[in-house]
């Protein structure tokens, strides 16, 4: 079986802000860091934070947050603005200082009312996130405003979040996309990706493929992983653009070579289906692990299969087993019945245990038709205390899942999200994974006789007719 790429990529990696840094004192004249030192040993609060900024982040100078969180210091006693935000970016990160998020929001204040755009967003942030202050969305989208006024691009587009989660303000799809597409035409990447899936999915403005497409490559010529895989994935469908595997593998590996989960775990497929690229099981397998090893759980349960059936690594039981089961903690429900039917059988990398056996395959019947159908295969084989064993398993599983991937908080998506959810996740197995909850849909080999036919064959070819005890 093929496998399949992602409909829509999700994460957006978090954009980290430092305080502005004066690299100029004219149109085309540098400012030398000894000029700067000069001037803050003579008490220059600018110079001062500006040299805060080059010891923050390594420009001109060896980084060093200790020299920072001082230059700093000295601007904020000063009352200046710009120390005061970087004193409190120290202070939120844990750079130079302990961390203490009390102390960074009150740092950020005292810029913010001062009216400086950056620590604006910044409290914004914290309030958003609960961070050093009480949540309050009401507050957070107030601050975002603030900066948002000024043209600050990255308060316009949290504001614009706040519109689209309606958390502060009233729900408004439409105003989102107006504030988001201000922040995107001052060149802000994660608010172009964000206006590229708004045009790709019809939200807040017409839908349009070739839009999308354009906003997409605007973020991904500036290195944004998010954007280089939607517009792989463009160029992979032929949505919006000309179909070109071989631009697509270009694009996914550009994301890929940046670490992002999504990019590697496409580049595999594209590797593993050898679509836009000499087919190379041994690329996939590796391109699988790079992104099964950051929680990828298709990658997961594709690596899985290579280990079963042996494409690009040596055929191993035990690897499979470990892989099916962080994919089916990671709650997809095909890598919950793989792992169940390896618990009913011999010599598949566990030890036979038919109570946890029933117990995935039940979690797995919860959501995947296939599953209720490798029950119905198995029951003759399955001892009464055993059911009532995995029953009780698996409402154990219930929890444990519920908790490993429960969120962290019900904050705002602050640049770490597109403001679209994602559709669901075709992947390798006996049938396409999907996003829990929801039944095949649109997706190829969905269909349910073949599903079964596929399941029912993989069943007796594993178990035997019906499963065997010894």
């Amino acid at each position: 079986m093929k496998h399949n790429i992602l409909s829509l990529v999700g994460m957006v990696p978090f954009l980290v802000l430092c305080p502005a840094i004066q690299l100029h004192a004219g149109a085309d004249k540098p400012i030398s860091v000894k000029s700067r030192q000069d001037q803050a040993t003579r008490g220059d609060a600018e110079a001062q934070a500006d040299l805060g900024g080059r010891y923050a982040m390594g420009i001109g100078v060896k980084k060093d947050y200790a020299e920072a969180v001082r230059m700093y210091r000295m601007a904020a006693a000063q009352g200046n603005a710009r120390g005061q935000c970087g004193l409190g970016v120290c202070f939120a990160r844990g750079d130079g200082v302990k961390k203490d998020d009390v102390e960074a929001v009150n740092w950020f204040r005292k810029a913010a009312d001062q009216g400086n755009a950056e620590a604006q967003t910044k409290l914004g942030d914290c309030y958003a996130k609960g961070d050093g202050v009480e949540k309050d969305f009401a507050q957070a989208a107030l601050w975002y405003r603030k900066a948002a006024g000024q043209g600050y691009a990255e308060g316009q587009y949290n504001l614009g979040i706040c519109y689209i989660h309606g958390q502060g303000v009233a729900k408004d799809q439409a105003e989102a996309v107006t504030w988001i597409r201000k922040a995107a035409g001052q060149g802000l990447a994660v608010a172009q990706t964000s206006l590229g899936f708004s045009y790709a999915n019809g939200v807040g403005v017409k839908q349009d493929a070739a839009h999308a497409v354009t906003w997409f490559r605007k973020a991904a010529n500036q290195g944004h992983a998010v954007a280089q895989c939607n517009l792989a994935l463009r160029y992979a469908q032929g949505d919006g653009v000309e179909k070109d595997q071989e631009e697509a593998v270009r694009w996914y590996r550009k994301a890929a070579d940046q670490g992002d989960a999504e990019g590697q775990f496409n580049l595999a497929v594209h590797y593993y289906n050898g679509q836009g690229v000499k087919q190379d099981y041994a690329a996939a397998a590796r391109w699988y692990r790079k992104a099964a090893e950051q929680n990828h759980p298709i990658a997961e349960l594709n690596l899985a299969d290579c280990y079963f059936k042996g494409k690009g690594v040596e055929k191993n039981h035990m690897e499979r087993v470990k892989w099916l089961t962080k994919a089916a903690r990671h709650n997809i429900p095909e890598a919950q019945l793989a792992l169940g039917l390896c618990y009913f059988s011999y010599e598949m990398g566990v030890v036979q245990n038919v109570a946890e056996g029933y117990a995935w395959i039940s979690l797995s019947a919860r959501t995947l038709k296939a599953a209720t159908e490798a029950l119905n295969i198995c029951l003759p084989a399955i001892e009464p205390q055993e059911i009532v064993d995995g029953k009780k398993r698996m409402d154990e599983l219930i929890k444990d899942i519920a908790n490993e991937n429960s969120l962290t908080g019900d904050g705002l998506v602050l640049r770490n999200t597109p403001p679209v959810t994602p559709e669901p996740r075709p992947a390798v197995g006996l049938t396409p994974a999907l996003a829990p909850g929801k039944e095949p849909s649109n997706i190829e080999g969905s269909d349910d006789a073949v599903i079964h036919k596929g399941l029912q064959r993989e069943v007796y070819d594993l178990l035997g007719t019906p499963p065997n005890k010894k």
